[in-house]
């Protein structure tokens, strides 16, 4: 009779009943939260996740092209070798069987003896030049070009060098003429510099039978400047760049011999002098490459 005579017992009680039923759905509210947040950072987790494998999924794509190209490149470049290195080969053959089918007692003569002595040394030079190349090629790869510094003429080494040339070039219709001072010393690797001359040089020849070739040697402190001046074809100013990757030939592809390696190489060997190789050309009107390398160690 107290509770329900009583109005204000009975208001007190409808609070109290709607207070507890406020907290359950503020419970129930704060429980969907937590599983919705719940929910959110998986969903977060999940999304990290995809960005992590579509990521690492492109650097594995990526790695997978650069692996198609070199597996491309080494397989041009099986493929020149084996047709450069035949061809000098199928002269040598033709010419031991040349030599073969002449009659019992019979001469060729001494002039054209002479002659193909010198075609078979040209032809085994060629070859040792490529397995140079190759070799050398095969060692940068690892990071290993081997490099001797020595005290040495650098001078000296420019005539000796462009002497040998002589014949060459006058075989070619090339008039082939240097300018040196008397000496110039400095510490080099003489093997490897006489590589990079006998290089440019042999384009030289290639690529501009007929036309006038150019050495000089200057000392600009602080550098010693070697350059071959060509009267060629010259290169278009696109390709100047390309010339010194591997596998990269200067002029009409199809008929330029070698492999592609020489200018590449002669950098490399220019760069671990602490030097640099350059080329300044246009199309039609030569090249000019420019050795650098510094004084002093």
């Amino acid at each position: 009779m107290y509770l329900l005579g009583n109005k204000s017992c009975v208001e007190h009680i409808r609070h109290r009943v709607t207070l507890r039923q406020q907290l359950y759905n503020w419970r129930l509210l704060l429980s969907e939260a937590g599983i919705w947040g719940g929910c959110c950072a998986c969903r977060c987790k999940e999304g990290l996740s995809n960005m992590v494998l579509r990521r690492q999924l492109a650097e594995v794509q990526a790695a997978r092209a650069l692996l198609r190209d070199e597996i491309d490149l080494r397989e041009e470049f099986t493929s020149m070798a084996a047709h450069e290195l035949r061809t000098p080969l199928n002269t040598l053959y033709l010419q031991t069987q040349v030599r073969r089918h002449m009659p019992a007692g019979a001469s060729v003569g001494d002039d054209r003896n002479e002659a193909m002595v010198q075609r078979d040394e040209r032809m085994i030079a060629n070859m040792v030049r490529l397995i140079d190349d190759m070799r050398d090629t095969a060692r940068m790869q690892h990071g290993r070009m081997p490099i001797h510094p020595q005290p040495m003429d650098l001078a000296g080494m420019v005539v000796r060098v462009v002497q040998g040339f002589e014949a060459q070039a006058a075989a070619a219709g090339c008039a082939l003429t240097f300018a040196v001072p008397e000496t110039l010393h400095g510490y080099w690797d003489d093997f490897r510099l006489e590589q990079v001359l006998g290089n440019l040089l042999t384009n030289a020849i290639r690529y501009g039978p007929g036309s006038p070739i150019h050495v000089q040697l200057e000392c600009r402190p602080p550098q010693a400047v070697l350059s071959v001046h060509d009267g060629g074809r010259g290169i278009a100013p696109e390709d100047c760049g390309r010339v010194f990757e591997r596998f990269v030939r200067a002029g009409d592809h199809s008929t330029a011999p070698g492999l592609g390696l020489g200018l590449y190489i002669s950098r490399q060997i220019a760069q671990e002098h602490g030097g640099s190789l350059d080329v300044r050309s246009a199309l039609g009107s030569g090249s000019v490459f420019s050795l650098s390398l510094p004084l002093s160690a």
